[in-house]
């Protein structure tokens, strides 16, 4: 109060930083915990002066809260090899941002600075995964998942057709059936009889199968079977067909 304006005003906040300023309002962080005592001179246009100071206490930030590796997830739990897994890391408290430390378990490493990552399993085997998690105060939190690989099907081996018979007489009615060594089941069977009919391409979950041959003729019937991992193996087998004696002619009696 009092003097003549303009006023100028110059600080000192204490923390060895000062200003001078014609506004009487002015903001001012301290970056410090600590007790800083703010002091003012006020100048008015005929160099007059009065001051007066004020105590600022700044008190240390909270702590932050402590890390904690709270989960990983995973796409699976177990898979073929090769097999490829996503993983997710959730991660609570800390102070960003976090560096995440991947060990797979077979001999392969990776950091990252984000909590999702891919890996491919290329053996067969149980692989404990594990992650510690460093936030930017270097606070540490770990976990772990187990993944189990199966090792990848053997492959068919092979496949054979069996008959009843491989000969008959119109119209001849077959029985065939396929044996599959090797693959990985359930199986589909794929049916070819060559004969032309509406039955010459036929699909069955059932690997014994029956077939009439209505004509005469020397057929190739071929199957192909296809496993649960989309492996593929065929055979054949000739099947011939005699044509029906005919009946003679009836005679006429006097």
């Amino acid at each position: 109060t009092g003097g003549i304006e303009p006023y100028t005003y110059r600080w000192y906040f204490g923390d060895g930083s000062r200003a001078n300023d014609d506004d009487e309002d002015i903001e001012h962080t301290f970056d410090n915990a600590g007790m800083y005592n703010v002091g003012l001179i006020v100048i008015d246009s005929t160099g007059r002066a009065a001051s007066d100071s004020m105590l600022i206490i700044v008190d240390e930030p909270p702590p932050p809260p402590p890390l904690t590796l709270t989960q990983i997830t995973s796409s699976g739990s177990e898979g073929i090899a090769p097999a490829t897994f996503e993983f997710h890391a959730y991660v609570t408290g800390g102070t960003g941002p976090f560096t995440y430390r991947w060990d797979f378990g077979d001999g392969s490493r990776e950091i990252s600075s984000d909590g999702t990552i891919e890996h491919t399993f290329e053996e067969a085997g149980g692989y404990n995964v594990n992650l510690i998690v460093i936030d930017s105060t270097s606070q540490a939190a770990s976990g772990s998942i187990l993944i189990i690989v199966e090792p990848p099907p053997p492959p068919i081996a092979s496949v054979n057709i069996i008959s009843n018979s491989t000969g008959g007489i119109a119209p001849a009615t077959f029985e065939f059936k396929a044996n599959v060594a090797g693959g990985t089941g359930p199986y589909t069977y794929r049916w070819d009889f060559g004969d032309g009919s509406s039955s010459r391409s036929r699909e069955s979950n059932t690997q014994t199968i029956l077939h009439t041959f209505e004509e005469a003729g020397r057929y190739n019937v071929r199957v192909t079977v296809i496993d649960s991992q989309n492996q593929i193996a065929s055979d054949g087998i000739a099947i011939t067909v005699e044509g029906g004696e005919e009946e003679p002619p009836a005679t006429q009696q006097d």
